[in-house]
């Protein structure tokens, strides 16, 4: 992708990145946790997100193309979330830390709860998140931390072009 003239970090190169990435941040996860659980759960939500739900869905790009037939979900996100601001050449919505993953992740579930709402399973789901609420803790997490890494990514190709 080119931006007035200059590179910056490619849909290749986040997709790399995330690649070789992920069975560190498994085994890292593993050795802070002692939790073979935990780690899967962060380790698989990070592929996941660097993948599918990477803060590039704001555009035309790798991720978006990924949903295949179902891509058309995120076109309302396109025009809610324009890709390009003033943070680091990126949206300071869809790119930023905690901000950008809430904001794809609610996107996300609102699409997915209204069907379940109109089903009349939305105090099943509730009661199951609750539940579960360690593992979609880390689930968030994984996704949080393959969103980071895309912006590392994007920083750390501007810094170095620069």
């Amino acid at each position: 992708m080119h931006q007035k003239g200059k590179e910056v970090a490619s849909g290749k190169w986040h997709d790399r990145s995330i690649l070789i990435s992920f069975p560190f941040t498994g085994g890292i996860s593993f050795c802070l946790t002692h939790d073979l659980n935990v780690a899967s759960i962060l380790t698989s939500s990070y592929l996941l997100g660097g993948m599918y739900l990477s803060p590039d869905l704001d555009l035309k790009s790798k991720p978006f193309s990924r949903w295949g037939i179902l891509r058309w979900i995120w076109k309302p996100y396109q025009k809610l979330i324009p890709h390009r601001g003033k943070f680091f050449n990126r949206n300071p919505l869809s790119h930023a830390p905690i901000i950008g993953t809430v904001l794809r992740v609610s996107y996300l579930l609102l699409l997915c709860l209204i069907p379940v709402i109109l089903a009349g399973m939305d105090t099943s789901l509730r009661q199951w998140i609750v539940k579960n609420s360690s593992s979609v803790f880390w689930a968030l997490a994984g996704i949080e931390l393959s969103g980071l890494t895309h912006l590392l990514m994007d920083v750390g190709s501007t810094k170095f072009k620069k």
